[in-house]
């Protein structure tokens, strides 16, 4: 699959009306090079009039569509990102004053019934990784999990990887539960619309316990 060419807009004092030509290849900078410290943005609600009016949410949002197309095959990590299914969105970007490029976002739901923090993607854009991007958006999650929900709505987060990934859930105590392997009629769903979906051979389960002691 060919990488995207992704956007970046350097910040402006400008009204984004008097903007012209602020769509340009993201220079080659690495994240430590960075003077301000990456900030994450929480809960961004894509579909919603503010995010589309807000040119920076917009610019932002179309960093995210295409950095998870190229991590997830081409799927667009959005669309489950509204109010009924209840999927959010966190986004880790240069603060506002430096500019709008993104480095990585995490999509995920809090499920009361189950008491569980569910991550349905993380995904970091090529030039960013190993960088400690995605290490910044999980811990925040956790702090989200440990100091904001209360004991009664979570007891874990939990997610599915692939083999790859989870030394990386490991490094941040999660533990591999399970194998996750689909059954034969699983891997491969014909939609309505002709479009064919390949599931993952093989996944594993991975939990990370919220700890009781520093619960409130």
């Amino acid at each position: 699959m060919t990488s995207p060419t992704l956007l970046y807009r350097v910040a402006s004092t400008v009204a984004p009306s008097d903007v012209s030509e602020c769509d340009i290849q993201a220079p080659n900078v690495k994240l430590r090079q960075t003077s301000q410290e990456p900030e994450i943005i929480a809960d961004v609600k894509p579909f919603s009039e503010a995010a589309r009016a807000d040119l920076r949410t917009s610019f932002l949002l179309e960093q995210v569509r295409m950095i998870g197309e190229q991590a997830f095959w081409g799927n667009n990590c959005l669309t489950e990102c509204n109010k009924r299914q209840g999927w959010k969105l966190n986004i880790l970007a240069q603060p506002a004053a430096v500019g709008d490029e993104v480095y990585g976002f995490v999509i995920y739901k809090v499920d009361v019934k189950q008491r569980i923090l569910q991550i349905q993607y993380i995904a970091v854009a090529d030039k960013h990784r190993r960088h400690g991007v995605g290490s910044m958006l999980l811990k925040a999650l956790q702090k989200f999990a440990t100091k904001i929900l209360t004991k009664s709505t979570v007891d874990k987060i939990a997610c599915a990887c692939v083999p790859e990934a989870v030394g990386f859930y490991q490094k941040h105590n999660f533990r591999k539960c399970r194998r996750i392997v689909p059954d034969e009629h699983e891997r491969e769903v014909v939609h309505a619309d002709g479009t064919i979906e390949k599931q993952i051979p093989l996944q594993f389960h991975m939990e990370w316990k919220v700890p009781d002691k520093i619960r409130r």
